[in-house]
């Protein structure tokens, strides 16, 4: 099935539908993941769909052996396998189970069973994890280490103010990683802090937030640059900042792509934003009503809930 969006005067968007009719096995789609080979890979309700661009291949707990069929994180290592994770909920760090599955031979093994004795912790004490670019993982876990997997377990311990509660965790390409947090002592509601840390643990950036609930990290640049909104308690009113290194948060409306400045403007859905967790090179975007939108470099575009295959088209 297909349909046509116009944006504005020089955009068209059409789009093309693939539901559970074409073969997905859940319209439920929580997390999505460009691989090494450039194949889609989605975690759904019920189970994990490989897509080609044409079909989708189904992998589930009754027949391939996942811990769980749910799947709301898929996380690549640098060995090209896929890290399955089952959270309490949807952007929640809180995990359930992980699977570690080799898509070439179409095997899973449970993260405890793959490190075995070299367990480097125990999950429920994770707080947060993120990966990098370049097939690099990394778990903050509640003593305040930070353990990298990049084939072989390092860890460091971060410096910077105390928190209980991590919100977000990403890592920038030039290696900082940056974390929202709550402030230690004050209730979950009051305060937020932005606090960015390099591959020793040492504090490098931060920005705090008094009387806000929400601060969201929104991209990273290559020099290390965060670009990030926050909401004050009680309001709607949302303020788009940048937080570069050794500098002061700044005023930031940036939007690098016209394609995506075009379509933010005349969006169907309520909000927009970049999302982290596909391959650098891509242009993508979050949105609530449609989860995830990504545009690659040929002008495809894929959304979560339903999944949107589009095409950005000069209408010329």
């Amino acid at each position: 099935m297909s349909s046509c969006v116009t944006l504005a005067q020089e955009y068209i968007l059409n789009i093309q539908h693939f539901g559970a009719e074409e073969g997905l096995s859940h319209r439920d789609v929580q997390s999505i993941h460009q691989d090494q080979q450039d194949l889609l890979w989605l975690g759904t309700a019920y189970g994990l769909n490989r897509f080609d661009g044409y079909q989708f291949k189904w992998y589930t707990k009754e027949i391939h052996g996942l811990q769980s069929n749910r799947i709301t994180y898929i996380m690549e290592d640098a060995q090209g396998l896929l890290w399955l994770f089952d959270t309490e909920a949807n952007f929640s760090y809180e995990i359930r189970t992980v699977d570690i599955f080799d898509p070439r031979r179409e095997r899973s093994v449970s993260f405890e069973d793959f490190f075995a004795d070299q367990l480097p912790f125990a999950l429920v004490d994770v707080l947060a994890f993120t990966n990098n670019g370049s097939g690099s993982l990394a778990f903050l876990t509640n003593d305040r280490q930070v353990h990298i997997y990049d084939g072989a377990w390092r860890q460091f311990a971060v410096e910077g103010h105390p928190f209980t509660v991590v919100f977000e965790i990403r890592w920038a390409e030039n290696d900082w990683i940056w974390l929202s947090t709550d402030v230690a002592g004050q209730t979950r509601t009051q305060n937020r802090m932005l606090q960015a840390f390099d591959l020793s643990g040492r504090q490098v950036q931060q920005a705090r937030y008094d009387e806000f609930d929400a601060l969201q990290i929104r991209e990273l640049d290559t020099d290390g640059t965060c670009h990030y909104s926050i909401c004050k308690k009680g309001t709607n009113e949302v303020q788009l900042l940048a937080l570069s290194p050794a500098k002061e948060p700044v005023v930031d409306n940036k939007i690098d792509n016209p394609w995506l400045e075009e379509f933010l403007k005349n969006s169907p859905f309520e909000q927009a934003w970049p999302h982290p967790y596909l391959k650098k090179g891509s242009n993508y975007l979050y949105s609530y009503g449609v989860n995830l939108i990504l545009f690659t470099e040929d002008g495809q575009i894929t959304a979560e809930q339903d999944i949107e295959l589009s095409k950005l088209e000069d209408s010329a």
